[in-house]
């Protein structure tokens, strides 16, 4: 009902998590936001992970690197204010969010597939 209100701008935000995403299961989604919603704008994310040793990309917010186990220098990247941003957990991070945005990380609510 919020979107229809919005005509300037919105956008929902569907979090897909850190296990694969199944293409049908999305394709379904897609269509029940595509045709059975006032939503005009979304985008699918997930958090990442990036050894800046070995240069590793993960999905997920891993703490080491599966490749060569690197646990200092494993960066973080989520969405926060519309995009994806480096949220500087990494010992040589050259930025990132800022301590109570961390903690809004940290405390998001994920579901596991089982």
């Amino acid at each position: 009902q919020y979107h229809s209100l919005t005509p300037g701008g919105h956008i929902f935000h569907a979090f897909m998590g850190e296990s694969y995403s199944d293409p049908d299961s999305l394709m379904s989604l897609t269509n029940k936001i595509a045709k059975k919603s006032d939503i005009g704008f979304w985008a699918y994310s997930s958090a990442l992970s990036f050894c800046l040793k070995c240069k590793t990309l993960m999905k997920g917010l891993n703490n080491t690197c599966p490749t060569c186990g690197e646990k200092e220098d494993v960066e973080w990247y989520d969405r926060i204010t519309g995009y994806v941003q480096q949220v500087g957990r990494a010992k040589s991070a050259s930025g990132g969010w800022n301590p109570g945005k961390r903690q809004e990380l940290i405390d998001r609510r994920r579901f596991e597939d089982n």
